[in-house]
């Protein structure tokens, strides 16, 4: 809750740069309907995605391209992907939330200019801090996306996505860090499985997903799917979000892999 409360401070600080910001109505709804939001995603193990999405839509029409606003959308389609039954489903979703993140990306010239480019790498060295976020969001939809293909078919992407994932790590804030974290280690498995980074480091970012606490079947079922094994036991806790009860069913109805006992003293 700490985490999704100063995501909204920041946002109350950056607006409250400008005394005239701090009495427009639209800010103050825009404000409203972030921390409703955050309240939502707290809550969508009992309410759903769907009430994350109602509260963000209630952000007036002219502050619906605000950073803290459209990487909150990208977070809900990273979880729709998540929940998706089928991998074709999963990477329409990763696909539409990455388009919004690099949406909120191109509102930079400099960025947009080297995009239109094809040149992900250097629009990602000079996003603004205030677009941070999305950098960071960008690089979880796109590994996500990547993360339903066989490695081979998505080498192209690799250096891209790395540059956004560093740029986002280096300006966004501290709230966005473990999504990071989770994503690099999903990026630096993709790399080693096509030969273009080192396996055990791989191996080591797999298992440090594995003993986070936040979704921790999604973990579970990330780690073992790159790893090929279980990486020790199952979670204990029950499945308590959209995206962990999806997690959980897939790992129940796949075929039983061998269990990494070497995992739980790595």
């Amino acid at each position: 809750m700490r985490r999704r409360a100063l995501a909204t401070l920041v946002a109350v600080m950056v607006l409250a740069g400008c005394p005239k910001a701090r009495t427009n109505p639209d800010d103050e709804a825009m404000l409203a309907a972030l921390a409703a939001a955050d309240a939502a995603w707290a809550q969508r193990g009992t309410s759903g995605l769907d009430a994350v999405t109602r509260a963000l839509d209630g952000v007036p029409a002219s502050r619906v391209d605000h950073p803290e606003v459209l990487w909150r959308r990208v977070r809900v389609g990273v979880a729709e992907g998540m929940v998706a039954d089928f991998p074709r489903d999963a990477r329409r979703a990763y696909a539409q939330a990455r388009g919004t993140a690099i949406h909120c990306l191109q509102a930079e010239p400099m960025v947009a200019r080297s995009l239109a480019q094809a040149q992900v790498a250097d629009a990602a060295r000079v996003v603004s801090k205030a677009r941070g976020p999305c950098a960071v969001w960008a690089g979880v939809a796109w590994v996500r996306w990547a993360w339903t293909f066989e490695p081979g078919a998505v080498t192209m992407d690799l250096p891209g996505l790395g540059a956004l994932l560093d740029r986002g790590d280096m300006v966004a804030d501290p709230v966005h860090h473990t999504a990071t974290v989770w994503a690099r280690a999903l990026f630096v498995a993709l790399s080693a499985a096509t030969g273009e980074g080192d396996a055990a480091r791989a191996r080591a970012g797999l298992l440090e997903v594995a003993r986070g606490q936040d979704t921790p079947w999604v973990r579970f079922e990330d780690a073992a799917r790159g790893l090929a094994s279980r990486p020790g036991a199952t979670p204990r806790a029950a499945p308590a979000t959209p995206e962990d009860r999806a997690a959980s069913a897939r790992l129940a109805a796949a075929p039983a892999l061998p269990v990494d006992d070497a995992a739980e003293h790595d």
